[in-house]
């Protein structure tokens, strides 16, 4: 194959790369620090992530019984609307 070139793969290591990968990471972070959880595929331990959110629907669950809010309320620990 006289017309292939191979090389290494280092377009994580250009500016923009590094760039991404910063604001990335601090997206996790804030949304994490709001009382979120990350999106699952950022997450090494599965198991723990779904243990966390099977208690922190049951969490908001039990919230909205006990205190009735509007459809559309904003659920805090997972950072989304239900």
């Amino acid at each position: 194959m006289d017309n292939v070139i191979l090389s290494p793969h280092v377009a994580g290591y250009s500016r923009e790369g590094i760039r991404r990968l910063r604001e990335r990471a601090a997206e996790i972070a804030l949304q994490v620090a709001l009382g979120g959880l990350p999106e699952r595929h950022v997450v090494v331990n599965k198991d723990l992530y779904d243990r966390l959110l099977d208690f922190s629907l049951r969490s908001c669950a039990i919230s909205a019984a006990m205190c009735p809010k509007p459809r559309n309320s904003y659920c805090s620990w997972l950072g989304t609307v239900w």
